[in-house]
């Protein structure tokens, strides 16, 4: 149970560690050795997990995961030497990080402003608005928003056509134009070769042409494809070699799309769910208007930007400050909710919520960045010490937030998900195949004849 413990942050306090030792730590600017750096801290989770002893930025045995910029800022600050700061520490279910309202910012971000502190222990992108009034520490992660949205199930013909989705539609139509050519390759030689004589020494008819090139086609000839020509076999072992050649691609995408669940999408891209938002099936929703995507909506020229203004012309997005009323309404369908791949409320929708899909491809991505007031004196040793640790976020948002994150709210309640059928195409249902063909071998008919 101990080593349990200790495995998730062995590797960051050793980090901390030798940064520590590092000869660069022993020298910090005399101007501010008597200064503390003042850090506002959130205190809920993802941010911060099971922590008796938060806030703290090292992971420790009484604070496994203290949260994924709190261990950040702390490697930044072991590399800076920085030993001297303090804490404001505050509930984001009660107090957002800010938002620019009437001229002024509001919470957090107007803390930095009045320089109550001076930085907030969390990551935020860069927008046109905030650019006015804050300077931005040095990224060391790129992000995309996540819209997340309610699931649909797969129907039949939607999960039949998804096995054909392993290429894309220019390879499927490359395909067809190959099978056409030898279709009509086969008929050219019949015509040059054999005449008015095609009859009397037994070539297939059109029809039967097309359907023993389809076979060759599907690996499943026979002698009947034997043509009475040396040129028109010659081409059939040709057409048969490109053919498997062809064929064999796809096995592999094909047996891919068989072995895992078919996932449908409610829209295929983020242009048709700005369409669908402009006919009014769906709606933007948020709790948090001063949200980066937000503000890049009003102000960006970015292509994204531009097309998601003009379909909430006629249909605005809705506001509502209560998050977990938020991501009800998501489940309940007709609503869109962007957020971040690091934000908290992203967490309790992917583990508290058996309905949802987040769809983030073909969205803007933005860097996040630690928030200063402008000409912060504390930015330029931020920026230094930032540059080198980009190997060491990474490695923690893996842990907070990856495929395979080992960071957990043990106080959530975790919600058992009931099992969902076995689509048409699943595993499970295609077991069945050996033994519908076996009953079929040894049907009545079968053991009359015997």
């Amino acid at each position: 149970m101990t080593s349990k413990i200790y495995i998730p942050f062995v590797y960051t306090t050793l980090g901390v560690v030798l940064l520590l030792c590092h000869p660069m730590n022993a020298m910090l600017d005399p101007e501010f050795a008597n200064i503390s750096l003042r850090i506002a801290i959130s205190v809920w989770p993802p941010l911060a997990f099971n922590c008796s002893a938060f806030p703290t930025l090292v992971p420790t045995k009484e604070c496994p995961f203290p949260g994924f910029d709190a261990e950040n800022l702390g490697i930044i600050l072991a590399h800076m030497g920085i030993t001297n700061y303090s804490f404001y520490v505050f509930d984001k279910r009660v107090t957002t990080s800010g938002a620019y309202v009437n001229g002024t910012w509001t919470n957090i971000m107007g803390m930095i402003m009045n320089e109550t502190v001076d930085t907030i222990c969390g990551g935020y992108q860069r927008t046109e608005t905030r650019s006015r009034d804050f300077d931005f520490a040095y990224p060391m992660l790129q992000i995309k928003p996540v819209f997340v949205v309610k699931k649909r199930v797969a129907g039949f013909v939607e999960a039949v056509m998804a096995v054909f989705s392993g290429f894309d539609g220019q390879v499927w139509l490359m395909i067809c134009s190959v099978f056409a050519v030898q279709v009509v390759c086969i008929m050219f030689i019949d015509y040059v070769q054999l005449g008015d004589n095609h009859r009397k020494l037994g070539i297939w008819a059109p029809g039967k042409m097309v359907f023993n090139m389809y076979r060759l086609f599907i690996m499943q000839c026979d002698d009947e494809l034997k043509h009475p020509t040396y040129t028109g076999n010659m081409l059939i072992v040709i057409f048969g070699i490109v053919d498997i050649l062809l064929v064999s691609l796809y096995q592999g995408l094909l047996l891919t799309q068989l072995l895992y669940p078919i996932e449908v999408r409610p829209f295929k891209d983020a242009d048709e769910m700005m369409q669908r938002i402009a006919d009014k099936e769906y709606s933007l929703i948020t709790y948090y208007p001063g949200h980066w995507y937000f503000q890049e909506l009003q102000t960006s020229k970015g292509e994204h930007f531009v097309k998601m203004r003009v379909a909430l012309r006629n249909n605005p997005a809705v506001i509502i400050a209560n998050q977990s009323l938020v991501l009800d309404m998501v489940a309940a369908g007709k609503y869109i909710l962007p957020i971040d791949t690091d934000g908290e409320v992203l967490y309790y929708a992917k583990h508290q919520y058996c309905d949802l899909t987040f769809i983030e491809d073909g969205l803007p991505s933005q860097y996040r960045h630690y928030l200063f007031k402008k000409n912060s004196p504390w930015l330029p040793l931020f920026n230094n010490a930032s540059i080198g640790q980009q190997s060491f976020a990474i490695n923690t948002w893996e842990k907070y937030f990856g495929p395979r994150a080992t960071a957990r709210d043990p106080n959530a309640v975790q919600v058992e998900c009931p099992a969902e059928p076995p689509g048409p195409l699943e595993v499970r249902n295609l077991r069945m195949t050996p033994g519908i063909e076996l009953s079929s071998t040894y049907s009545p008919n079968t053991f009359t004849k015997l």
